[in-house]
């Protein structure tokens, strides 16, 4: 008799792992390095190749600024343009920007439809509503965008709303004021060399008590998580007006009121309507307060209610990068 106890120990049988278990492993050691989208900007055109050019420039990397290390794409919605925009016209601006065409035939005047279509194919974890095309960005609002969802859980982010011009779209067109008058103002300022210069040939949004803590009623460029937007129902597809009616102010109503989630405005940053013969922005007097009228009727037909601008506590995130001319965008009369 031995005197120690001692063990036979087996190698153990290695078989070889099934290619299905080879491909799922490389699955997953593979996907650490891929980036996550972060923003998918839904940007909706119709009938403005001279707009869309511009504002496709200012979501261009090397415009924005601070945003290296964050991924976004921006899908452009055509919706039922003629001609329609083709795909090079869309890829120049990067391969992160990618063209959804919506035949003639097939579109809704409204941009309701269109604005769902492109949140259904988006990849990122926030949304950025852009109802109408025709807007340029400041150059931080992707950065300060980003920051806002770092510093608040799931926050809805609104940049402030200016015309291009020496006032009230729906003033300023019924005196004169058109495509020509702007693109000389855009060259005076050298756009796109630097964005903040908008502020120099801009004004913000509204008739009385502008400020940047004003609160809003709409916003170009709506930033929200994107399974918020669904969950609340998306984009709704009842108001089916050319140009949308109060779509784009139902749907920030809703979606803020429902989601109990911060607001977050961006101070500094802001959106630039440029003139295209929009449907409401360029009308003015009697034409103006009809088309309104047709707005609320069809609101309170929808909803059941009356239009009532939604109330927030809003927090502020933000910088003053041409202090003087933010002063006089804000302060024109």
């Amino acid at each position: 008799m031995l005197p120690f106890e001692y063990f036979i120990i087996r190698p153990p049988i290695i078989r070889a792992p099934s290619k299905l278990a080879r491909q799922k492993t490389m699955k997953s050691l593979s996907f650490p390095f891929k980036k996550k989208i972060k923003f998918s900007f839904i940007v909706i055109s119709y009938n403005m190749s001279r707009e869309i050019h511009r504002t496709l420039t200012s979501l261009k990397r090397g415009y924005q600024w601070g945003i290296e290390d964050i991924e976004y794409e921006v899908l452009v919605v055509d919706n039922g343009s003629k001609p329609a925009l083709a795909p090079s016209d869309i890829r120049q601006f990067g391969e992160n920007f990618k063209l959804i065409s919506i035949a003639p035939d097939e579109a809704s005047p409204s941009p309701a439809k269109a604005l769902n279509t492109g949140a259904k194919k988006a990849r990122g974890e926030y949304l950025c509503l852009m109802i109408d095309g025709a807007h340029l960005l400041t150059p931080g609002i992707i950065h300060y965008a980003n920051l806002a969802t770092k510093i608040y859980r799931q926050p809805i982010i609104t940049p402030h709303y200016f015309f291009i011009g020496p006032g009230q779209q729906s003033v300023t067109t019924s005196g004169g004021y058109n495509q020509e008058k702007e693109d000389e103002l855009l060259r005076r300022i050298q756009w796109p060399r630097d964005g903040y210069k908008l502020f120099e040939i801009g004004e913000i949004i509204g008739e009385a008590n502008r400020d940047w803590l004003m609160e809003k009623f709409e916003c170009n460029c709506f930033f929200i998580n994107k399974n918020t937007f669904f969950k609340h129902g998306m984009v709704n597809e009842a108001f089916n007006l050319p140009g949308g009616g109060l779509v784009n102010l139902e749907l920030y109503k809703r979606m803020i009121e429902k989601s109990n989630t911060t607001v977050v405005g961006l101070i500094g940053e802001g959106t630039f309507h440029q003139v295209h013969g929009g449907d409401t922005t360029n009308s003015s007097g009697k034409e103006r307060a009809k088309k309104l009228k047709t707005y609320h009727a069809e609101y309170f037909n929808i909803t059941g209610e009356s239009y009532m601008r939604p109330k927030t506590n809003t927090q502020y995130l933000g910088h003053t990068p041409n202090i003087a001319a933010i002063k006089d965008a804000i302060n024109k009369t």
